[in-house]
């Protein structure tokens, strides 16, 4: 009767953990799914100009993740692709404790961080843009990002840095829909300190390499002619 008894008590343990994580499953649906309308609900307020307004909605994001995922033992990330997802999971410190959560998770983030840009709230805005790169370290968006602002801060290493990361990580990482542009992003990145640094052929080569990719990069055509003038020789095209 022993045996009998404990193995009614184990089938219904196994009934009552299936059950368990049908709900939970569930309830991770329905968070996911309110993250998902409160991030799109703050972008349509990011576009219509009312960036204080959008940061209730990014909040309401970033507190939704931020309040079931929480573990010190597990190590979290966001990833765009599956190639990501897997050197994520491959690479973390601990695999066994390691989930790939929802972008809207770091993309709270990053939205949260554009509108506090737009709000002139800098340091804030990069605190955030480092927390959304800790879930996805691999996002050429989020360093790109980054990178802008230590640019505007002419915290020259830093940014080259970062451009430099995201260059690699575009090519690798980002979905193909979106790697034309993060490339060029980057690029455009390397390009602008290197005429900082006074590396003005090494700059007009990443330029051309902007226009390789997209002859219409007007803000790529735009550093040549200014990299022309600066050694004093007709602008590019003329």
């Amino acid at each position: 009767m022993t045996y009998f008894r404990s193995t009614i008590s184990a089938l219904l343990l196994a009934v009552f953990s299936l059950i368990w994580s049908q709900r939970a499953s569930a309830t991770t649906a329905d968070e996911d799914a309110r993250a998902a309308k409160d991030l799109n609900d703050g972008i349509v307020l990011v576009k219509a100009k009312q960036p204080a307004q959008a940061i209730e909605y990014f909040d309401k994001v970033i507190s939704n993740y931020e309040s079931r995922y929480h573990d010190s033992a597990t190590t979290y990330y966001i990833a765009r692709t599956d190639k990501e997802k897997s050197y994520y999971q491959l690479n973390s410190p601990n695999p066994a404790k390691t989930l790939v959560l929802s972008l809207d998770w770091g993309y709270g983030y990053y939205y949260k961080s554009y509108s506090l840009t737009e709000l002139g709230r800098i340091p804030e805005a990069i605190a955030l843009l480092q927390k959304a790169i800790s879930l996805s370290p691999q996002n050429a968006q989020f360093m790109e990002e980054l990178g802008y602002h230590y640019q505007n801060q002419k915290n020259w290493a830093a940014a080259l840095d970062l451009f430099k990361h995201a260059e690699s990580a575009a090519r690798e990482f980002t979905p193909a829909e979106y790697r034309n542009a993060e490339l060029a992003r980057a690029w455009r990145g390397i390009g602008y300190i290197y005429v900082e640094y006074g590396r003005l052929d090494e700059a007009t080569a990443i330029y051309r390499q902007c226009l390789e990719l997209n002859p219409n990069d007007e803000k790529a055509k735009g550093e040549l002619e200014y990299i022309d003038n600066l050694k004093g020789k007709t602008p590019a095209g003329k």
